[in-house]
């Protein structure tokens, strides 16, 4: 039974730590992301899509750099936050069919668009979440070296 209850706290910390990086990550990026270059574009495709238990915005926009078109389907450069069905219609009425848009691209991959940029409230849900789960499995463990 101690085994697998450290094991718990082992794995906690380990989830933590893997949401700490990858919110990090997103963070980072969303940083850069506010020197990314800017084009016209069009919103080709939106609507609420049902998944597993959550709503998305699925939005994709066409866009060109150079003499390339590209598809893109990216809102913010963290993509992932599931999402209420409230917050993804609105993301649906924003982001609506036809519309024209800013798209922003890296240049040194234009395949990588958003329509918004800067650090995306889904990095700092997840360095939180990932700083709850990490200090939990840390007390955790403590307690459990402890006893």
């Amino acid at each position: 039974m101690e085994s697998s209850e450290s094991e718990s706290s082992w794995g906690a910390i380990i989830v933590g730590i893997i949401l700490l990086i990858l919110s990090i990550m997103a963070a980072v990026e969303g940083y850069f992301s506010n020197n990314w270059e800017t084009g016209k574009g069009k919103i080709i495709s939106s609507m609420v899509v049902y998944g597993s238990e959550e709503y998305d915005a699925e939005i994709k926009y066409e866009y060109m750099v150079g003499d390339r078109r590209y598809i893109g389907h990216s809102i913010t450069t963290a993509e992932g936050l599931s999402m209420n069905y409230d917050e993804a219609k609105a993301a649906v009425d924003k982001y609506y069919f036809g519309r024209e848009v800013e798209v922003y691209y890296d240049t040194e991959n234009p395949q990588k668009a958003a329509l918004e940029t800067g650090i995306s409230p889904s990095a700092y849900y997840g360095l939180a979440m990932g700083l709850f789960v990490f200090y939990a499995g840390i007390l955790e463990f403590r307690k459990r070296s402890r006893s």
